[in-house]
């Protein structure tokens, strides 16, 4: 968290033990939400995970109102090392603070 609390990185790394093998793995969250008036602000995050078999990152950029109701674009991405294959969903989204 920055002086100004509007900026957070956290880093989560796991080891597992599954079917007799250490399965490593990483989860990550990044956040930037700046204030531009005492209701609207900034709202940003990427959230990611990483694995021996896969990766995904999401990713969220939009508007944040009162710190009760954020909403923008997202995109999902998932991508499999075994198969090769990537999905990728883009959307709006909107996310409210209870």
């Amino acid at each position: 968290m920055n002086k100004k609390e509007d900026f957070f990185i956290q880093i989560y790394p796991t080891i597992g033990f599954a079917e007799g093998q250490v399965a490593p793995s990483v989860l990550g969250i990044i956040g930037y939400s700046p204030k531009f008036s005492k209701s609207w602000g900034l709202s940003s995050q990427i959230i990611f995970s990483a694995d021996p078999v896969e990766a995904s990152q999401i990713i969220r950029m939009g508007a944040n109102y009162k710190d009760m109701v954020q909403f923008g674009i997202g995109i999902d991405m998932l991508q499999n090392f075994e198969t090769k294959n990537s999905n990728y969903n883009f959307g709006p989204f909107i996310r409210f603070n209870f």
